[in-house]
């Protein structure tokens, strides 16, 4: 039954699209007109539109232009035949040539005819939308002026006697017809109206909400609440439990109040008058209230410091705490107010000494909540979402959290406060009021995208740490790591997004003209016979990353799997694995060009203009270009690596097209042609991993025990802490030496940036070591033979020679024989 019932309705859509397509294009055009002309009539005829008047006339507007829009796609596509059939038909008979066939020139004539109709349609599609354009222009323009025209109003000064003499009684006057307001109402009524009033069931609705919400509220703060007996809890826990005090004191009691708000709201007949609207802004105001008193409770928890979401000390959270609840209650008072002043029953006196000791409270609030010293980091308990605490940093402790921007943000709202204060003192009150009241909304906007972006960033890495990730799909740690990253940064990308949406939107900025200004920048910016696309850009990027990914892919595919099944040399196969991946990237540009609708020709006068380049004289800037791109593409050395490079050696800390930036332990920077490194015979100690080796010579007398000096070196090598159990350490006799027997102590380490250090440490061990088993580790040694004692005695004491020829002096090193005179 249910399917022929569907079946009905489908048919019965169907025939109504149909008839709806079957209309002349001319009544369609002929409805377009009429509704632009109807609006450009209102629009001269009323200089002042009411807000959701203008709004109506918006919407209308943009359906027009995607129905004008609609209209020009369809018939761009019945176009594109009739193009196929008229070239396929030729040019015309040339004056002088024989005539062609009559069916064939009847043909050519039709065709030509609904080419001419196709055509029409599109500009007269295109001038509707032009037209509904600047109506939406002039509308925006209008509404704009307006609500300027508004905030500029000048007001009585607030402080003036004549302004309160006014204002005071009248203020009293209407706090005692709101008083007298129900007693009213129900006076009002008929017996048989207060006989029909449905008060038991409203009660009854109460009652049940009421039991439901606090078994709710009972539930939620048990079962998932903060539980002082923790002393300290992660930070998922403290998130989950803050939600939950934030839906049972928050949600909860505002779904309460909802709920006669509602039956007010929709059945004014209920409650009407002055009491009607004192209750729905009442229920407003009650809802706003436990709102902004249950979210400041749930981040800062003021009194469970352990449990608190933000790093803040306890006081600063407390005192925040009271601010904004006191904020709060500043800004209900407005607002229920504001609600009941819609039909513009208070006089300009009262309007401008209420606004004015309003903004001054809430301005007060807001400079207030703002104050650096509120704002200090509590490092000892470590950063929100970190579940180690830190130490506490004496240079970082005093700092405000957000630093530079914290201060810049503080700066603008103390401007804005100061220059709405100002408006409202010299009577601009209602510019006053949009300023403070927006600068409040706007917090309110910070503060829930803040624990909106809190909740989602724990929701991906704890999605991250399933078994599902780690088991099932058997995603390593580095790559989910670097897939967290991406998604909240993302996540921060979004988030911003939407803060500068709302935020406008806060300030007055219509929804509609931002989608259009994004719509806008998505399509595509003018600049010259340049477009610049965000959409052509994102696209192009999307493509050549998945055409990316794809080579990476089988090149992978192709290095273990197919290759090594081929028998072919190691080389060749690497050679054929490399090669694919260049041909894939040239491939995945290529792609992501086409798809970003990049011309090609202008990239065939830039390599043209390149090649003649390179004939008078760029050789050399090509070819360090080109081994650039080998460096990023094949990257034998990559930023960070420790390489030495002919006489230098240092850490890679930039490469660039044309040089590589390697900063030396000196922390000198020395720029190296990339064609060099190239070329050159390259050291790379962190090429592939970080692990290396630390060689350790010594040198001991001879007559020592060599098994006690092996088993003191490897005691050393195991007991440093740079050297890792696998791949085992060990000792090595190397020879015997002129002077001394020469050992080596060979250990690896888990990072080669660290062997320096761990060279001084097993150096300095063992010295220790070998002094402590009695080893003595022996100096170069020189033997000094004399001859013709005689004579050289003679020399000294004065005596006369018998021989006149010097002493001859006999050296010998390291056992071997040398001559000399002395």
């Amino acid at each position: 039954m249910l399917l022929i019932v569907l079946t009905a309705l489908g048919f019965w859509a169907g025939g109504a699209a149909a008839q709806e397509t079957q209309r002349p294009f001319s009544a369609i055009a002929e409805d377009w007109n009429q509704s632009l002309d109807l609006i450009d009539q209102e629009l001269g005829r009323r200089p002042a539109l009411p807000a959701d008047r203008a709004d109506k006339l918006k919407r209308r507007l943009a359906e027009l232009r995607v129905e004008a829009l609609a209209i020009e796609a369809k018939t761009e596509a019945l176009l594109k035949p009739l193009r196929t059939r008229a070239e396929a038909l030729g040019p015309p008979p040339a004056e002088g040539e024989p005539p062609e066939f009559e069916a064939i020139a009847s043909e050519r004539r039709k065709i030509t005819e609904e080419i001419a109709n196709y055509d029409a349609r599109i500009k007269q599609a295109s001038l509707v939308r032009n037209r509904s354009s600047e109506l939406a222009q002039r509308i925006s323009t209008q509404t704009f002026d307006q609500a300027i025209e508004a905030l500029l109003k000048r007001y009585p000064v607030p402080l003036a006697p004549s302004t309160v003499s006014a204002a005071v009684p009248e203020f009293f006057s209407f706090l005692t017809t709101l008083v007298n307001a129900p007693f009213a109402w129900w006076q009002d009524l008929t017996p048989a109206q207060r006989e029909a009033a449905p008060f038991n069931r409203i009660a009854l609705v109460l009652g049940l909400a009421l039991v439901l919400g606090l078994g709710l509220r009972f539930t939620l703060i048990h079962w998932m609440g903060r539980d002082p007996a923790i002393d300290n809890p992660t930070y998922a826990r403290r998130l989950s439990a803050g939600i939950c005090e934030g839906l049972a004191l928050g949600i909860v009691p505002a779904l309460i109040f909802g709920g006669p708000l509602y039956a007010i709201a929709a059945d004014r007949s209920l409650v009407s008058g002055l009491f009607g609207e004192t209750m729905i802004a009442l229920c407003s105001i009650l809802i706003f209230l436990v709102l902004a008193y249950a979210l400041p409770r749930a981040v800062l928890a003021p009194e469970l410091p352990a449990w608190r979401l933000v790093a803040l000390s306890p006081n600063n959270a407390r005192t925040i705490n009271h601010r904004i609840t006191f904020l709060a209650s500043i800004f209900a008072v407005d607002l229920f107010f504001t609600l009941l002043d819609k039909r513009g029953a208070f006089s300009e006196p009262l309007i401008s000494l209420f606004e004015f000791a309003i903004t001054a409270l809430e301005l007060g609030g807001v400079l207030a909540l703002v104050r650096g010293r509120l704002w200090v980091a509590d490092t000892s308990r470590g950063a929100a979402g970190s579940d180690a605490p830190e130490q506490p940093d004496r240079d970082t402790a005093a700092r405000p959290r957000g630093g530079t921007l914290w201060a810049g943000l503080r700066l603008i709202i103390s401007i804005l406060a100061v220059v709405a204060f100002g408006a409202t003192l010299i009577g601009y009150a209602q510019l006053g009021a949009y300023l403070a009241e927006n600068l409040l909304a706007s917090g309110v906007v910070v503060g829930g995208l803040f624990l909106a972006r809190g909740l989602t960033r724990e929701l991906i890495g704890a999605a991250l740490r399933t078994r599902f990730f780690r088991d099932h799909l058997a995603v390593r740690h580095g790559t989910r790591n670097l897939f967290k990253f991406w998604a909240r940064a993302l996540l921060d990308l979004v988030i911003f997004t939407s803060g500068v949406f709302l935020i406008l939107t806060v300030w007055g900025v219509p929804l509609g003209d931002m989608w259009i200004w994004t719509k806008q920048a998505l399509q595509g910016i003018t600049i010259g016979n340049v477009t610049i696309s965000i959409t052509d850009i994102l696209v192009a990027l999307g493509v050549f990353v998945a055409a990316l990914l794809v080579t990476r892919l089988l090149q992978r595919l192709l290095a273990e799997r197919v290759l090594p099944q081929t028998g072919l040399d190691a080389g060749l196969r690497h050679s054929l694995s490399a090669g694919f991946g260049y041909v894939g990237l040239m491939i995945a540009i290529s792609l992501g060009i086409a798809a970003g609708g990049l011309d090609l020709t202008n990239l065939a006068l830039i390599f043209g203009a390149l090649s003649v380049g390179i004939g008078f004289g760029l050789q050399n800037v090509v070819n360090n270009f080109v081994s650039g791109m080998i460096l990023l593409i094949e990257r034998p050395v990559k930023v960070g690596d420790w390489v030495i490079v002919g006489a230098n050696e240092g850490f890679v800390k930039r490469i660039k097209l044309r040089a590589t930036e390697i900063e030396t332990f000196q922390r000198a920077s020395i720029l190296i042609p990339n064609s060099e490194i190239i070329s050159l015979a390259v050291t790379n100690w962190t090429y592939k991993d970080r692990y290396g080796r630390v060689d350790v010579p010594v040198h001991v007398a001879y007559g020592s025990d060599v098994d006690q000096v092996m088993e003191v070196l490897n005691r050393c090598l195991r007991e440093n802490r740079e050297v890792v159990d696998w791949p085992a350490p060990f000792a090595l006799f190397m020879r015997l030496g002129e002077n001394a027997m020469e050992f080596e102590a060979r250990g690896f380490i888990a990072n080669i940036e660290n062997m320096y250090p761990a060279r001084s440490d097993l150096l300095v061990a063992i010295e220790k070591a070998l002094g402590e088993a009695g080893i003595v580790i022996p100096l170069p040694q020189r033997d000094l033979h004399l001859k013709n004692l005689d004579q050289l005695a003679d020399a000294v004491s004065g005596r006369p020679s018998q021989a006149t020829p010097p002493p001859r002096l006999r050296k010998v090193e390291a056992g071997g024989e040398g001559q000399g005179d002395g």
